[in-house]
């Protein structure tokens, strides 16, 4: 019987296991870091026929967000949990991962407990993993700061208060509308004559509605009001950053099989001349709420009121057969 401590976050935690390593490398045999470039070949297949092209593009979306969650637990897990990363997967809440990426993004201290990680940085984290991969001097520090940037940019992305309503809306209930929109802005300029133009648009994109509240914020505020969002993104340079997601889980995946005594070997995504850079930004996206009249906060006990008042007011219609549904009078305060 062997114990390890793991973190998830800033809590701490014991796993105990007959045998740690063999535990660990028969999970990160199970993880196939080469789903996610399939669906990028399969969707990018569909592109030009109007009959597939949105579901395709929808498909890519959601293993864009899929790859995405899947590459920063594993990463989080090297940093924190690298005896056990089946126990960090089955432990780390979305919550506590933003907590962790945000730590790491400023530099915060939090616990750590894989002993080779000497600065707990995104090129930190990356010299670190990437350290096995037998490349060296320029080329090491050219794979390492790639990976470092491209690591950077997906946690930001993971943090992102749209995608995350996006990608919920996408995996809970399917939500979404397919498709983009075009967004032509005019302002006057020097010469009236010739307004200064500024025109955004894609083809592929996601629409979505999020539950709000009017007003404020509060805990107590028990109004809900809907706001519409709508996402677009260039279905090639999304594609291309699922392949990047797919070969840097495969890599995060056999650095912890290293770690924990397996072989090798890793999967380098190499950039060449030819080669589209590493998409800095994926996708834009535009709000719009609709004022809703007469929407205002309420709270439990003006609820609760407002309900006690319908009821009497049915009890005194139910003699004459009819019968009313709750309703909140809008201008009671």
């Amino acid at each position: 019987m062997a114990s390890t401590i793991y973190a998830v976050d800033n809590e701490l935690y014991c796993f105990w296991s007959n045998d740690l390593c063999a535990d660990a490398l028969t999970f990160l045999d199970s993880v196939d870091a080469g789903y996610f470039a399939y669906v990028a070949d399969e969707a990018l297949k569909h592109l030009g026929d109007e009959t597939t092209e949105m579901r395709a593009a929808t498909n890519l979306r959601i293993a864009f967000f899929h790859g995405l969650e899947s590459l920063l637990m594993l990463i989080a897990a090297a940093v924190q949990a690298p005896k056990c990363p089946q126990a960090y997967l089955g432990q780390c809440t979305n919550d506590a991962l933003r907590s962790l990426l945000k730590k790491i993004d400023e530099g915060a201290v939090l616990p750590q407990y894989n002993r080779h990680l000497k600065v707990r940085s995104w090129p930190g984290i990356a010299e670190e993993v990437l350290r096995c991969t037998g490349e060296t001097g320029a080329e090491q520090q050219r794979l390492v700061g790639t990976f470092a940037n491209l690591w950077a940019d997906l946690a930001s992305k993971q943090r992102n208060q749209v995608a995350i309503w996006e990608y919920n809306s996408l995996k809970h209930g399917f939500r979404i509308q397919p498709g983009g929109f075009t967004l032509k802005i005019e302002a006057n300029g020097p010469n009236p004559s010739n307004p200064l133009e500024l025109t955004i648009g894609e083809k592929f994109g996601t629409g979505f509605q999020v539950l709000t509240k009017p007003g404020d914020d509060a805990n107590t505020n028990r109004s809900r009001v809907t706001e519409r969002h709508n996402v677009i993104w260039r279905v090639e340079d999304l594609a291309h950053l699922v392949y990047l997601i797919s070969a840097s889980l495969r890599n995060v995946v056999t650095y912890l099989r290293v770690y924990n005594g397996g072989p090798p070997p890793y999967v380098i995504a190499r950039m060449t001349e030819s080669a589209p850079a590493v998409p800095r930004s994926t996708s834009t996206s535009i709000s719009l709420a609709e004022p809703v009249p007469g929407a205002r906060p309420t709270t439990k006990v003006e609820l609760e009121q407002a309900n006690q008042r319908n009821q009497l007011l049915r009890e005194n219609r139910s003699n004459d057969g009819i019968s009313k549904a709750p309703e909140i009078d809008a201008g009671h305060t």
